[in-house]
């Protein structure tokens, strides 16, 4: 199962990534980390079922250019009933 050691396998083709689904996956807030900074281009990140928590939102906006974001069954405190969060621009 995938999980914060194989994010940096997609780290390094994230120059060209717009869309990238983890749910359902092992990642965890470190594995976010990672990609800040590899994927200039991402616009919509699925987070759904993963153990990220509260510390991967401050990550997840040093991602400029997205625009979606699921957050459905995380442990980020008041996510829970949300299925996706729109970022503004």
């Amino acid at each position: 199962m995938i999980g914060d050691d194989s994010i940096e396998a997609v780290a390094s083709i994230g120059a060209i990534l717009r869309n990238l689904n983890l749910g359902k996956t092992r990642v965890t807030s470190a594995g976010v980390a990672i990609l800040v900074g590899h994927v200039p281009k991402l616009e919509n990140l699925s987070l759904s079922h993963t153990l990220v928590d509260d510390l991967a939102m401050s990550y997840i906006g040093m991602m400029p250019s997205l625009k979606l974001v699921d957050l459905n069954n995380t442990i980020i405190n008041g996510m829970n009933s949300f299925t996706q969060t729109k970022l503004l621009s």
